[in-house]
């Protein structure tokens, strides 16, 4: 059955927000940037707010990087950065040759999809020159990337309604695992396909597998091991575009956040709310089914399952 935890409304905008970098107990700050072009931290016990630097065009998205206590930003200066929130200082930059539309970071990469549609991949420890340019596998705009936990593929979802997953090795032997699918799609009365952007992406802390938003209001969750859908979450009423996705640690609730995007030709009166979804998630709608393995000996095979 499907049920929410909580429901709220934000009534202001909400700016990109990067999680806490402090390394104290309190884990109290929190870093934002937006269409001022600012990289900002605020401490949410004494409300004191620190502006660390600035893109020279907007900026469009924030991550936390763990491993180096840094704060990573793309704008759409083409600019990527890195801020050091204890000294309050720029910590370096790489240029992406084109606006920033999505990034992520896992461990010391920085993985950054541009307007025209190329991946790159920055090392933190140097932004003198990414490790890797190439061209994405989908068609058309870049909505969202995300990297495995494991740190060995990404996943890359664009307007099209199309995911992929990709290898960061370029070898022949590892790149023949590469996959695209089709997702967020659906018939309309007259047998028309209608095609929704996939907006967000992010992973199951504990099973590795991962969750796709789209213009559809739907959020669907995906095995990438046996490439198949585990669940489709049921259409969420009064809502529009999922915007964002993020699992809680243990993977047993996930945060939907959707807004409106103009997908109607007519702007509704009143224009629907930004609005923020906490719903449970059960382990059979985020575990993989299980891969049978096999054993060979001599002429025999035996199946069992893992």
């Amino acid at each position: 059955c499907t049920f929410f935890v909580s429901y709220y409304t934000f009534y202001a905008l909400v700016i990109w927000y990067a999680g806490a970098f402090d390394q104290s107990k309190s884990k109290s700050d929190i870093a934002s940037g937006g269409l001022d072009n600012l990289i900002k931290t605020y401490n949410m016990e004494s409300g004191v707010e620190c502006v660390l630097g600035h893109h020279e065009a907007p900026v469009r998205c924030l991550e936390y990087c763990k491993e180096h206590n840094l704060v990573a930003s793309g704008g759409w200066d083409s600019a990527v950065m890195l801020w050091d929130p204890r000294s309050k200082s720029s910590a370096g930059f790489g240029n992406n040759g084109d606006k920033v539309y999505a990034m992520d970071v896992h461990g010391s990469r920085i993985l950054v999809g541009t307007k025209d549609r190329k991946i790159i991949v920055w090392d933190v420890r140097n932004l003198g020159e990414p490790e890797q340019i190439r061209d994405s596998p989908l068609k058309f705009q870049t909505r969202a990337v995300k990297c495995f936990p494991t740190g060995e593929a990404f996943v890359v979802a664009s307007i099209e309604g199309r995911v992929a997953v990709e290898y960061f090795d370029m070898s022949a032997e590892v790149q023949k695992n590469k996959y695209a699918f089709k997702c967020h799609r659906e018939k309309d009365e007259s047998g028309t396909e209608m095609i929704y952007p996939v907006n967000c992406i992010d992973f199951h802390p504990i099973h590795n597998t991962f969750v796709t938003g789209g213009s559809d209001a739907l959020v669907n969750i995906w095995d990438p091991f046996n490439r198949k859908r585990i669940c489709q979450l049921h259409k969420f009423v009064y809502i529009f575009s999922i915007m964002s996705v993020s699992f809680n640690a243990t993977g047993t609730q996930l945060a939907i956040a959707a807004s409106y995007m103009n997908e109607l030709k007519e702007r509704p009166n009143p224009e629907p709310e930004s609005t923020v979804v906490v719903r449970k998630i059960t382990d059979v709608e985020a575990r993989p089914k299980l891969m049978p393995h096999c054993i060979c000996l001599k002429t025999r095979v035996f199946f069992y399952e893992a």
